[in-house]
């Protein structure tokens, strides 16, 4: 993974053959949300050669979405256009980007505990098989900086609807959640190799090497970390 300095803001960023994967930090006190992003968007579009930058309004669904020019609320977006980006805001909850390296097609999923439980990822994944005949096994999956077991602790309600949904025990230690080990079992049960499956291993509560906006740690003061992905 490369440091891309941007005015003095740090992006994490990785390739894969022709697709870019973009991670934003809170160092330097860097904030993308949806409110502000138009204040950074000329300058990303210039750094990377983007011809646009698509985002959602996220609701915490499983709704996957086909990139429109109007905002639309949603959970992950889908685009078979190179140049144009699709991105994720963040505080805590999962950044997948997921790319189809032979059909060029890129997608931006927002997985936070309601979006893993209600299967974000494979809803995703259907949807780029459906409607833009991708294939699992030419898919690259990244994961971003979450809220990592170290950090996540949960109320016994909602450990309990995992469990009963068919989560295993090893997805918690006592009440801290692991959304990375729900997530990737996931792919296991639907076909995706771990050899398909890049990581940043971050978390954005209390990684020291890299700051992470964390809702978690600062609550309602908590900007957002912005995750996107292109092809070029």
């Amino acid at each position: 993974m490369n440091i891309l300095n941007i005015e003095e803001n740090i992006f994490l960023v990785d390739t894969y053959k022709d697709g870019v994967f973009v991670f934003s930090t809170a160092d330097n006190n860097l904030n993308i949300n949806i409110k502000n992003i138009h204040q950074i968007e000329s300058t990303l579009k210039k750094i990377f050669k983007l011809n646009s930058i698509a985002y959602a309004e996220q609701i915490h669904s499983n709704i996957v979405l086909d990139i429109k020019k109007h905002l639309q609320q949603g959970d992950a977006l889908i685009t078979n256009e190179s140049k144009t980006a699709v991105g994720v805001f963040t505080a805590d909850c999962v950044p997948i980007l997921i790319y189809d390296h032979h059909k060029k097609v890129a997608s931006a999923v927002h997985s936070g505990w309601k979006g893993t439980f209600n299967n974000i990822l494979s809803e995703t994944i259907n949807k780029m098989i459906e409607g833009y005949r991708c294939s699992k096994e030419n898919m690259i999956i990244y994961i971003g900086p979450h809220i990592r077991k170290c950090c996540y602790e949960v109320g016994d309600e909602l450990k309990e609807r995992f469990l009963n949904k068919g989560y295993s025990e090893d997805v918690f230690t006592a009440n801290y959640l692991d959304l990375n080990k729900c997530i990737k079992d996931e792919m296991r049960k639907i076909g995706i190799k771990p050899s398909q499956v890049l990581e940043a291993p971050y978390c954005t509560k209390c990684s020291m090497e890299y700051k992470f906006h964390s809702y978690r740690r600062d609550d309602a003061e908590s900007g957002r970390n912005f995750s996107f992905m292109f092809f070029k």
